[in-house]
């Protein structure tokens, strides 16, 4: 296919809604938000799979409906930050959206007067958050941060084993709650997938290709979730 040109593709199938949120997480697009035609904010999440041209309608975001958010994705997970919502009051909260189990986490609110319609991005860890319209209709210069916000909600209760860690050419996984099959994913700090493989029971993969580098591992199953910091030397 040449470059720099343009192609139809699968109509968003839901409604025609605008001032909506949108991202790219594991290889799909992400859609949440929106207010329709008929003035209705909306609270549904979407999502894009480019693989097979196709939409699917996922886990509701569990509040009212809103406008003029931010969506950012980090290491597998989706972070909606501040917006507009359905009854007109602007929000300072963070919540995380996790792709592998579908569930909404809220996390820590900026410190700070509710706003709408800034811009948020990650770098490696963390996530910034900057600019926007605060309660008071104040456009805002605030730059803020929040350090390793896809970290935060992490499953202990998983009795894996790991090792060893720091990572020297293997990495051996294994535990006796992973004998039906589970998801392994491996992100550097980047927030690049390095690994996705399927565990059943244990697994070992080759990090010999790999210099050294600090990466997440996250482990799931259909009710569980493990996340890990790893270290490759």
């Amino acid at each position: 296919m040449s470059s720099d040109t343009w192609s139809t593709k699968s109509n968003f199938p839901y409604d025609s809604l605008w001032r909506a949120s949108a991202g790219f997480c594991n290889q799909n697009g992400d859609l949440v938000f929106g207010r329709s035609p008929s003035n209705e904010d909306h609270n549904e999440f979407f999502k894009y799979h480019p693989s097979d041209n196709s939409w699917d309608q996922l886990y509701t975001f569990p509040g009212p409906g809103r406008v003029n958010s931010s969506l950012s994705a980090l290491m597998g997970i989706l972070i909606v930050t501040c917006g507009l919502d359905s009854i007109g009051d602007s929000k300072n909260d963070i919540w995380q959206y996790d792709t592998l189990t579908g569930i909404w986490h809220q996390l820590s609110s900026i410190p700070a007067i509710e706003r709408r319609g800034g811009i948020a991005f990650t770098t490696a860890t963390s996530l910034y958050y900057t600019t926007a319209i605060d309660s008071n209709d104040q456009r805002l210069i605030e730059t803020w941060k929040c350090e390793s916000p896809a970290m935060l909600v992490e499953e202990s209760d998983f009795s894996t084993s790991i090792h060893p860690n720091p990572i020297q050419d293997q990495l051996t996984i294994s535990s006796y709650r992973l004998q039906l099959k589970s998801n392994c994913r491996i992100y550097d700090m980047n927030g690049i997938e390095i690994v996705n493989e399927t565990i059943e029971g244990s697994k070992t993969i080759d990090f010999s290709d790999y210099s050294s580098v600090v990466c997440v591992l996250i482990i799931s199953s259909s009710k569980r979730v493990f996340r890990k910091k790893l270290m490759k030397i």
